[in-house]
């Protein structure tokens, strides 16, 4: 059709353009309109002004936590035919921002905005005040250096999380404040028949410290695992309750990998694991010899936050490297296998509910028995333990993982007889303990 319109020498005025097509090429234009423009010699595209009218006249997504954040969750499972109340996890993260202030349009309310200050958007009441009101913000107006990101993730391999919810914070914003917005999004959530199964975040103390301020405004619900020996208390599972939707506290594995990494590295630690230590010195030795998977980089001057190095560090062949040397590296080797095998547990996707209940059991045991023996043999924990942020990490993806396995396997058989608030009482519930050698 515009092959036609040229060749009768008309314009391309209505033209009706291809849905599909729109979305990609206007994708192309917003990344690099260079490439837009040369692709334009050779496609019946749109001009850039219409592509600038047309985004203009689009409904923008919402700055905060408002009315429309569930609208666009519901248009996101309904593209994917997810239905409505299966479970879906929420996580969130901070990402830096350039402080500045920024005039915005809004096509759909014919409304200016300025955007930049910390919290939501704040509308101008005209046009010709609008260089006013950016004077006053610069000199009184707090100005956003990050901005939180919230999404959804369908639990399904190959779909991709969906961003819910954004708000630019300042850098100065506590763990109170982030709960309240977390409370506030996953209490509208629900309200729209939304399942959150699990809640989540990175590793730093202001995002643990929001998630457990989280769950305390949600009820708890304790799921007792028998100890293998009868002589030890029950394993407790945590899970909340927040308006009839129950929700686990989980943790990004792959960071939790990372800071169990870093501990060895550290010299504030020398981590006594029996008539063992596992210190940087082991790590120095292992990867200077040739046969090593490590490169140069992974133990000197190494970057503490590379996802790679970590998973180099807790790699079949690094530990197979240290057990050529049991003598000297037997408490590396048992650091190695049980927080190798703790963050398998996470990221494997062919080990079944049962092995993965173990590693968990495993892994929160020996962490229970390392502290035991160093209480008894005089150690302090500051020195010959992992760090205590190290420890709370490995607490929550344990508690995390055990949560949602039994929300999946056991509530899933019970909540067709009875409500998961009934199953005890007391909200407990005791199940026998799945064998797993020590």
């Amino acid at each position: 059709m515009a092959k036609d319109c040229e060749i009768r020498g008309k314009g391309m005025q209505n033209f009706k353009y291809d849905t599909d097509m729109d979305e990609v090429f206007g994708l192309i234009h917003t990344l690099c309109p260079r490439a837009y423009r040369e692709l334009r010699k050779h496609f019946p595209l749109r001009s850039e002004r219409s592509i600038k009218h047309v985004v203009l006249t689009t409904p923008r997504f919402p700055i905060g936590i408002a009315d429309e954040t569930s609208v666009y969750a519901k248009q996101h499972l309904e593209d994917y035919k997810y239905p409505l109340g299966a479970p879906l996890s929420l996580a969130v993260d901070d990402t830096k921002l350039f402080p500045a202030l920024r005039p915005l349009y809004d096509g759909v309310n014919k409304m200016w905005y300025t955007v930049g200050t910390t919290g939501e958007h704040i509308a101008v009441p005209n046009a010709q005040g609008l260089h006013a009101t950016l004077d006053n913000f610069k000199s009184s107006a707090e100005l956003a250096t990050k901005l939180r990101l919230w999404v959804l993730q369908i639990p399904l391999p190959g779909v991709p999380p969906h961003v819910v919810a954004i708000l630019p914070i300042g850098s100065k914003v506590k763990g109170p404040e982030l709960a309240n917005w977390q409370i506030r999004l996953m209490e509208g959530l629900i309200s729209h028949s939304f399942r959150i199964t699990s809640s989540g975040g990175d590793g730093a103390s202001v995002e643990r410290d929001c998630q457990c301020r989280t769950a305390a405004a949600s009820e708890l619900i304790e799921v007792r695992i028998k100890h293998p020996d009868t002589d030890f208390p029950d394993i407790v599972v945590q899970l909340w309750d927040l308006h009839g939707n129950v929700w686990a506290i989980i943790q990004d594995a792959k960071h939790g990998r990372k800071i169990f990494r870093n501990n060895v590295f550290s010299g504030a630690h020398t981590m006594t694991l029996g008539n063992y230590v596992v210190f940087f010195e082991l790590i120095h030795t292992l990867g200077m010899k040739p046969n090593t998977p490590f490169y140069r980089g992974d133990f000197i001057k190494s970057d503490r936050m590379d996802d790679p190095a970590a998973a180099r560090f807790f790699s079949a062949d690094f530990l197979a490297q240290a057990t050529e040397e049991p003598v000297e590296n037997l408490g590396l080797v048992v650091y190695l296998l049980v927080f190798g095998d703790f963050i398998d547990g996470w990221q494997s996707r062919t080990l079944n509910h049962q092995e993965r209940a173990k590693i968990l059991i495993r892994t929160h045991l020996f962490l229970k028995t390392w502290k035991t023996f160093l209480a008894k043999a005089g150690y302090s924990e500051a020195r010959h333990f992992i760090s205590k942020e190290a420890f709370d990490i490995a607490q929550i993806l344990i508690n995390g993982l055990l949560g949602l396995i039994l929300f999946t396997v056991i509530i899933s058989v019970t909540i067709r007889a009875r409500s998961f608030r009934g199953l005890t009482p007391a909200n407990q519930m005791s199940i026998a303990s799945p064998g797993c050698a020590i």
